[in-house]
């Protein structure tokens, strides 16, 4: 719906002429990525290779090389695919609202409402970029075309879709997704973990990852450097750093490095992107015991109003077994899970995991832009001014090994 004069929020009437924009959050993720070229389709691959395994041994001399035996030096070559999606918002200005009002903080609210909805295309597009969404073919309809988000690039299982493929070798290894009960459980030795398997990853090299995080796993990791407790019968006590000649504490750890790396540390509001559909109550479904058909209250749809179900989604809830996860989508409202519910009965489903933490290598990862966030305006009609902002390109990782990331999968923690 446009903006129109009986429902602009401020008018001129006793107010100051400051407004206050309150942005959600900077996109870290979506300003650090490389960009790449442009892609020459909806969906694109990268030629990727692996040297193989060190060997022990020798060679007698004089042997003569066994042309029947010789191996082929292209063995573990493979593609890597990615597709691209459509990011946009519309936005619409009445003409009493554009030309009669002089609202307070604005001196032109078509403009404002451009520059508003291009910070929030671009959110959508760090939210996009650093969820589980698997990537998706446009059937021209009911769904739309979808870029792999960084949780699905991470990630130890085949791709659900398979044409977009990541080959067995180049998957991140199981090691490097910790999964404990809750972000309070990470520990220290989980993150010491996370980078010692990039390390050995990346072919043993000094790695340099991008840690986003959410504020509840970034608490957690502050706490290993800032608090510990001598003993069982004392109070726990903090650790500054402080210079000599300065009056500032620092109680903050943005970088942390062992003997296989380094991890650069900052926090993210845009993880979690598909739970965000539903946010953390849920959604009430019926699940019948020895059936795996579930039926939703309401429909489950995305930003764009789309099916918000993709096939692969991990499905949590009472009566749902355990792994459970998507396995076909009948409509916004009907799905098939992969496994038979055990029990009949009503109950609130999560879907999807919960991210906490990407232990990026940033070099790997490419936004691969077809077109960059941009404002058209439509032709006038005489009603106002309308318009849209669009921006289209997919990320792609061209080495998933060398990454990490932290899920916790208890159904109703946020």
């Amino acid at each position: 719906m446009p903006l129109t004069e009986p429902n602009q929020p401020v008018v001129h009437e006793d107010l100051s002429d400051a407004m206050t924009v309150i942005d959600v959050a900077d996109k870290p993720f979506t300003t650090m990525v490389p960009k790449g070229k442009k892609p020459e389709n909806t969906i694109f691959f990268d030629p990727v290779d692996k040297q193989q395994d060190a060997r022990l041994g020798g060679v007698i001399d004089g042997t003569a090389v066994d042309r029947t035996a010789t191996a082929n030096p292209a063995a573990n070559r493979g593609k890597i695919g990615g597709r691209i999606q459509v990011f946009q918002r519309d936005l619409g200005v009445g003409f009493i609202a554009l030309s009669a009002n002089d609202p307070a903080g604005i001196s032109d609210e078509y403009l404002n409402g451009v520059d508003m909805k291009l910070s929030e295309t671009k959110g959508d597009m760090e939210l996009t970029f650093l969820s589980e969404q698997e990537s998706r073919d446009s059937d021209g309809s009911a769904a739309s075309d979808l870029t792999r988000g960084v949780g699905s690039w991470v990630n130890s299982d085949a791709p659900v879709d398979t044409a977009a493929t990541v080959p067995a070798a180049f998957r991140t290894a199981s090691a490097q997704i910790q999964t404990p009960a809750s972000a309070t459980a990470f520990t220290r030795a989980n993150l010491d973990t996370l980078i010692q398997g990039s390390h050995t990853a990346s072919g043993g090299k000094m790695v340099k990852l991008n840690g986003f995080l959410t504020p509840s796993l970034l608490n957690r990791v502050q706490s290993f450097f800032t608090e510990f407790t001598p003993t069982a019968s004392e109070l726990p006590l903090a650790r500054y750093s402080q210079d000599g000649a300065s009056d500032t504490m620092k109680h903050a750890v943005t970088r942390y490095i062992n003997a296989f790396g380094q991890v650069d540390i900052m926090p993210s509001q845009y993880l979690g992107g598909q739970r965000s559909y539903t946010g953390t109550s849920g959604l009430g479904a019926s699940t019948t015991n020895t059936d795996a058909t579930v039926t939703l209250d309401a429909a489950f749809m995305d930003y764009m109003g789309k099916p918000g179900i993709q096939v692969g989604m991990r499905v949590y809830g009472t009566g749902i077994p355990a792994g459970a996860t998507v396995a076909s989508v009948t409509s916004s409202t009907v799905f098939e899970l992969s496994a038979a519910a055990t029990a009949t009965g009503t109950p609130t489903l999560y879907f999807g995991e919960i991210m906490h933490g990407h232990f990026l290598d940033m070099k790997y990862f490419q936004l691969r832009p077809t077109l960059p966030p941009g404002h058209t305006e439509l032709p006038l009609d005489g009603s106002g001014k309308h318009g849209f902002i669009r921006a289209i390109g997919g990320l792609q990782c061209t080495n998933p090994t060398v990454h990490a990331r932290v899920t916790t999968r208890a159904a109703a923690e946020s």
